[in-house]
């Protein structure tokens, strides 16, 4: 199963949305997961690392960052490495680099078995990876205050 995310980039990660989130994986968990993450912004840093911490309970978990760019200097950085398992750039090399993390975000919800969003505004590239998840036909769960 494999599992992505799509949130705000400056959302406030308390215990309440913490124990949300580990309850919306634990409650839609297969044997094998694969967490496929953006790591751009606070929602997608705390699932991340929401995510290793359950990897260091079961070896079936695993991370994987998607980069939208070849050239992401973040890839140099030994804190990257030491939280993710696998690093997978889509193949956007012919798309405009200002649409790179849209796409990339359409690629990881077009792998996915799940989404788990924290959207609170229909503005914004939060919103429109919920919306394509929802075109695309995708178990979301929401725990932001958008409405699907």
């Amino acid at each position: 199963m494999i599992v992505t995310f799509a949130g705000h980039g400056d959302v406030q990660i308390g215990e309440e949305l913490k124990n949300k989130i580990v309850s919306a994986i634990k409650d839609n968990a297969k044997d094998q997961l694969f967490f496929y993450c953006g790591g751009y912004g606070a929602f997608d840093n705390a699932c991340s690392r929401i995510a290793k911490e359950l990897s260091n309970e079961n070896p079936n978990i695993k991370l994987i960052f998607v980069t939208p760019y070849v050239d992401d200097k973040r890839l140099a950085d030994t804190s990257l490495r030491g939280l993710y398992d696998e690093v997978i750039y889509p193949d956007l090399e012919k798309i405009p680099r200002r649409f790179a993390i849209l796409k990339r975000n359409e690629y990881m919800v077009d792998m996915a078995d799940l989404v788990i969003a924290y959207v609170n505004f229909k503005q914004g590239g939060a919103y429109k990876t919920l919306m394509y998840a929802k075109r695309k036909g995708k178990k979301i769960i929401n725990l932001g205050d958008v409405h699907l």
